[in-house]
């Protein structure tokens, strides 16, 4: 035990070896991460806090009266392929697909 100790004060007290920081420089770095880190906790309570008040809030209508469909139309009748811009595929819309989407029947 008294040698690890030996070697530990020998590493935190060696003038010359290259690790020696200065006492100011320790306590700027500390307190800059202690700094960072209320930063951090204050910003995930606001956060937090947002998104409490905006769940809490009424939604304008009622879910369980909420329909909704899906209408999938095959994509060759009405897109072309006109390139790329980077990675992102470009298509031109042919025809008016809108127009192709007839309403048949009642709605209830």
């Amino acid at each position: 035990m008294k040698r690890l100790e030996a070697e530990v004060w020998a590493l935190d007290n060696c003038a010359g070896c290259g690790l020696a920081v200065p006492h100011a420089t320790i306590n700027v770095i500390v307190a800059g991460e202690m700094a960072l880190a209320t930063l951090l906790l204050v910003t995930a309570g606001l956060v937090g806090h947002s998104l409490a008040v905006v769940l809490g809030r009424p939604l304008n209508f009622e879910p369980d009266r909420l329909g909704s469909f899906r209408y999938v139309v095959a994509r060759d009748e009405f897109i072309e392929p006109a390139g790329f811009d980077g990675v992102q595929p470009v298509v031109n819309l042919n025809g008016v697909p809108a127009a192709a989407v007839a309403r048949q029947g009642r709605v209830r």
